[in-house]
């Protein structure tokens, strides 16, 4: 029946936004289309999207453009609607060839051997030679747009700092409610830190003065006391002590020296991963687990697990992963779930018993990354506030006391964009381009240029020195930090000459550059030593101790490297 103007006048169907759920297009608030069951914006090419959304088709050819939830995926399941596949880390069309793709997309083969649509400038990659002119391949493993300026990228994308390169990436949106866009990687509006040389985090303030963060993407290596594995080429590879199978390989032996390619069931293709004190973890298909599991770190009741199983029951979602000691977090967007060792809250539950199960929790905002020491485990949380949980007994929490706390409590950091813990002491990046660590400091590891394990405030530690950070990693007892023109500075430990400065040099306070022979774009830490990949291809270097095969090259009998770096191929 019609609606009469005044006389029985019907109120008006209320119309659905952007991603609303509709059966009918006058189901959307104009301009919008109901098309693969959401409200959409239509397009015929990528460009009529918004930053870092591909222009799909529906079941009647019709383009239109993927929601920001679609833009991020794990799994099929990610993806709700008939007609989108969860392919090259977002949900796309499936094709036999390019003609089967809208305009701007190509079919391409993912790593498992699977062909859909993606957008060419995000086409997999090891080395610079797998893209095509003029494309070269970014930290990210993706074929990228060299730039100078933002002008120079096309459909939204920024021009980001790379491997000594600048590339062209996704444009990140702002985190407020405002609707405004920050400027993401280039610095260019917002001034703060450019983190896309380590695949870390970046921050500021945009031109509306609101901040933004964007969630950590995946580190391409992770090591650990004695073992370490590479990210690469949709794969993994593992090294090290393997005693407890923490190698991955299906059994359990004394070193595997050289980096060994990793099999995951069903052809699952790893998309991040985490090395723990004796044990590994990856996220493919699903959080995998193996090695010791004397704390329940695996994710199962009881027994080891040689190689990559689905151990974990996990919701999906799940976004990234992180390693202490004997415990682990994986991470959604919204939420935090940890299992493994609990004695001493590390779980952030109360009951101080190990769990093979997951403990949940919600830290009041949208997660964007974790670290794990060996019993305390923090989180960063968007507004770039540091919550931590656990063993706090040598102020490992960041609060200025030495209670050990369950629930995750806010520490005294703001503005952080990425962490990193040791055993016993965190370290952020901030905003501004500083660092800051809190924790134990008995060799100096704080880089506040003392070691006193002591010191009055016990609170977090601005290092000395340090103005242009974008990466921070953490040893056992060391620290070193990455800053934006490509140097290294670490301090702390130099046992074994971990910070590059001469093996009879005891400890480092102040700040001091190891001898790596090129500019670093990205540098880890093992418990005793450092490992930097060199940027424009240049490969990766290590200083320190190789006790336990922590660097993955044949070193022979010799363990102790020492400060002068040697080539290793991961």
């Amino acid at each position: 029946m019609a609606c009469l103007g005044a006389i029985g006048a019907c109120s008006a169907r209320p119309k659905l936004d952007l991603g609303g759920t509709c059966d009918l297009t006058t189901d959307c608030a104009a301009p919008y289309v109901c098309r693969l069951d959401a409200c959409r914006q239509e397009c015929r090419e990528v460009r009529d999207c918004g930053p870092g959304q591909l222009c799909v088709q529906d079941s009647e050819g019709f383009g239109v453009c993927q929601t920001d939830e679609e833009r991020e995926c794990t799994r099929d399941n990610d993806c709700a609607v008939v007609g989108l596949e969860c392919r090259f880390g977002t949900c796309t069309n499936g094709c036999a060839m390019n003609r089967d793709c809208f305009n701007g997309l190509v079919c391409a083969e993912e790593s498992a051997g699977v062909l859909a649509c993606m957008d060419p400038t995000t086409k997999e990659c090891v080395l610079n030679s797998d893209c095509d002119d003029p494309l070269i391949c970014a930290r990210d493993q993706r074929c990228r747009e060299e730039c100078r300026e933002r002008r120079d990228c096309r459909d939204g994308k920024v021009c980001g700092m790379d491997r000594g390169f600048r590339t062209c990436v996704a444009e990140m949106m702002d985190a407020g409610t405002d609707g405004a866009t920050d400027a993401g990687t280039d610095g260019a509006m917002d001034g703060g830190v450019d983190s896309a040389l380590d695949g870390a985090l970046d921050s500021g303030a945009d031109a509306d003065g609101a901040t933004a963060l964007v969630p950590a993407t995946a580190p391409s290596a992770a090591l650990s006391t004695r073992h370490g594995c590479s990210l690469g080429g949709g794969g993994l590879r593992c090294w090290g002590q393997n005693d407890l199978g923490q190698i991955g390989v299906g059994t359990a032996s004394a070193v595997i020296v050289l980096p060994t390619d990793i099999t995951f069931p069903a052809a699952a293709t790893p998309r991040w991963h985490a090395a723990g004190l004796n044990h590994t973890c990856a996220l493919a298909d699903s959080v995998h687990c193996w090695g010791s599991n004397a704390n329940l770190q695996l994710g199962v009741a009881s027994g080891l697990v040689y190689q990559p199983s689905a151990v974990v029951p996990l919701p999906a979602g799940i976004v990234g992963i992180a390693a202490g000691g004997s415990h682990n977090c994986a991470w959604t967007r919204t939420s935090i779930h940890c299992w493994g060792a609990n004695g001493e809250g590390q779980l952030g539950s109360g009951a101080p018993a190990d769990s093979w199960m997951p403990n949940s929790l919600a830290i009041g905002g949208d997660v964007i990354q974790m670290a794990l020491g060996d019993a305390h485990t923090c989180a960063l949380r968007a507004d770039g506030q540091v919550l931590c949980w656990g063993n706090n007994s040598t102020w490992e929490l960041g609060d200025g006391t030495t209670m050990d706390r369950l629930p995750p409590t806010a520490n005294l950091v703001t503005g952080a964009v990425s962490l990193e813990a040791g055993p016993s002491h965190t370290c952020a990046v901030l905003s501004g381009g500083g660092v800051t660590c809190w924790g134990l400091n008995d060799v100096g590891q704080l880089g506040g240029g003392a070691a006193d394990p002591f010191r009055t405030g016990r609170g977090p530690t601005a290092v000395a020195d340090v103005t242009a950070a974008v990466q921070v990693t953490v040893g056992a007892a060391h620290t070193c930090v990455l800053e934006s023109g490509g140097t290294v500075k670490c301090f702390g430990s130099n046992g074994s000459g971990r910070c590059g400065a001469a093996a009879s040099t005891f400890q480092v306070l102040d700040p001091f550059a190891p001898a790596f022979t090129g500019p670093v774009a990205a540098v880890w830490a093992t418990a005793e030593g450092t490992c930097a990949e060199l940027g424009a291809g240049g490969g990766t270097e290590c200083i320190g101790n190789n006790r336990g095969g922590a660097f993955g090259f044949d070193s022979g009998a010799i363990t102790n490297v020492g400060p002068t770096p040697v080539s290793v191929t991961w």
